[in-house]
């Protein structure tokens, strides 16, 4: 930049010489002073020249080295950067190579869980449609609620042919219910299992509010239907009780029964059909045994009929209000204290009333064995 700025006062300096001897031409009219001058001009332009185009070359040669020496410079630094990212590119590259390895082996192995979620699907998906279609016959339902309610017969002691029958008939009447319950004297307690669930099912399967509103219809109306079948077992001739347990084997089923439809509750107490599910089946099987074995240890046969008579209303009034109780959760309070109160002091009047009896039966029987 110094040597640039030294050119330039010289070339100016150069120019001004010119100019001067100029004027000394114009005020000379000596012809030979006129040449002399113009000798000293060309002289000391020409030493000019001379000077400005050596001290150019050297300043052309100082920036060419300059310029040279950064161009190296710059050179390594750029082979430098290019090794660099050279470097770090081989290195993405491993990596990516690497992720698409575990993504393929991540993508077979979430494939391989897929094809075995789907044959499970597809399996669970089989066994369900064959489910439901044994269960929309009447001997494939019986089945099932047979095997339901043997189960649980059985795991709590009861044993077939000393406590319950299977397929026993009545007498010679033809009628032959799922299950007998053997109760002393010869007494029995017929119990159908094979309740109908083809309109229930069709409900579930399907998303059309109309379609919905018209299953519940048909629901009620073979459910009442089945209640007249099942309540033609009652025949105290044939050694039954007056009344017949119809059972539901699913609790869901139970639930939405006593919920959505609870005048088929009355419906089939008026036709004196106890419906129970796999959860209050064991209770009213356990009361009706016990408290019939209690019953005929006197003489007053009639006295303990309608003691159970009593029973099983006073049951109806307990399985009203229990469903109350469920339906009505905002009178949850007097339901409950109606359930706590009202309906356990009358099963207890009653209960009571069934021991004195049974006790003073006892005493009577001791006091005849006694005499005689």
């Amino acid at each position: 930049m110094v040597e640039i700025i030294s050119i330039v006062l010289l070339v100016v300096v150069i120019f001004l010489l010119i100019g001067i001897g100029l004027l000394l031409v114009k005020k000379t009219s000596n012809e030979s002073s006129g040449n002399a001058l113009r000798s000293v001009v060309d002289q000391v332009f020409g030493l000019t020249n001379e000077r400005l185009t050596a001290q150019t070359k050297e300043v052309f040669a100082g920036q060419r080295e300059i310029i040279q020496t950064d161009l190296q410079n710059k050179q390594s630094q750029l082979q430098d950067l290019i090794k660099g990212m050279s470097d770090l590119v081989d290195k993405r590259q491993v990596e990516i190579k690497q992720l698409e390895k575990e993504r393929a082996e991540q993508f077979g192995s979430l494939a391989k869980q897929l094809q075995e979620q789907q044959r499970v699907t597809d399996l669970l998906r089989a066994r369900t449609e064959d489910l439901a279609r044994a269960l929309t016959s009447n001997q494939a339902r019986g089945g099932w609620g047979e095997r339901i309610i043997e189960d649980l017969l059985r795991a709590n002691g009861l044993l077939e042919g000393v406590h319950f029958r299977l397929q026993a008939d009545l007498g010679k009447t033809g009628q032959r219910p799922d299950v007998t319950l053997l109760l002393p004297d010869h007494r029995l307690v017929p119990v159908d299992v094979k309740f109908p669930f083809a309109a229930l099912q069709q409900w579930a399967a399907t998303e059309d509010e109309a379609q919905k509103k018209l299953l519940v219809k048909q629901f009620s109306v073979d459910v009442k239907k089945h209640i007249d079948k099942v309540a033609g077992y009652i025949m105290p001739e044939e050694g039954t009780l007056d009344y017949v347990v119809l059972f539901v084997p699913n609790e869901a089923v139970f639930s939405f029964l006593n919920q959505k439809l609870p005048d088929i509750v009355d419906y089939s107490m008026s036709k004196r059909v106890l419906i129970t599910s796999p959860f209050t089946f064991l209770i009213v099987a356990r009361t009706i045994m016990e408290s019939y074995r209690n019953f005929l240890l006197g003489d007053k046969l009639r006295g303990v009929l309608e003691q159970i008579d009593g029973f099983v209303q006073e049951w109806g009034k307990y399985r009203q209000s229990l469903d109350k109780f469920g339906r009505a959760v905002d009178t949850l309070s007097t339901s409950y204290s109606e359930l706590s109160g009202t309906r356990t002091r009358q099963l207890e009047k009653r209960i009571d009333r069934v021991q004195n009896l049974g006790q003073k039966a006892i005493n009577n029987t001791t006091k005849q064995k006694e005499n005689s």
